[in-house]
């Protein structure tokens, strides 16, 4: 790893930036896929949460995370496993990419709440240095 890759992030027993022991995921924790930004980096991985992807990252604690990969973030190299990277400080994240999985399951009366129809928007999001541009889904009045 790069030094100084997550220069946020919290040192090691041995004082290296940006891991800690991870230890094995608490109960009730699930491995959520994401792709992720920093300034200079491109990761690939799962992070082992619980409940929403939004509250996790808004907690502002670090993450555990697993099976990642990382690569420089303007795509001139393949990503490769980073198996010593086993936590991740939301600070140190500029855009996170997660699918459908990233959602806790809904009970019945939330399911049926979610079938109203949903309205959407063109988004463009300046994020620096990057911008994402796409459509979002909302729910009316949203």
């Amino acid at each position: 790893m790069p030094f100084g890759f997550l220069k946020r992030g919290r040192s090691s027993a041995d004082g290296r930036p940006g891991e800690a022991a991870a230890g094995p995921p608490a109960s009730g924790r699930r491995g959520i896929p994401f792709h992720g930004l920093t300034e200079e980096w491109r990761l690939i991985g799962r992070m082992e949460i619980e409940g929403r992807l939004s509250d996790a990252l808004n907690r502002r604690e670090a993450i555990p995370i697993t099976d990642v990969s990382w690569a420089p973030a303007d795509g001139s190299a393949e990503p490769t496993p980073a198996p010593g990277l086993e936590r991740i400080d939301p600070f140190d994240l500029i855009v996170v990419f997660a699918g459908e999985g990233s959602l806790p399951p809904l009970s019945e009366a939330e399911r049926a709440a979610h079938r109203l129809h949903k309205v959407s928007y063109d988004v463009a999001l300046e994020v620096p240095p990057f911008r994402v541009v796409g459509t979002v889904y909302l729910f009316p009045g949203s």
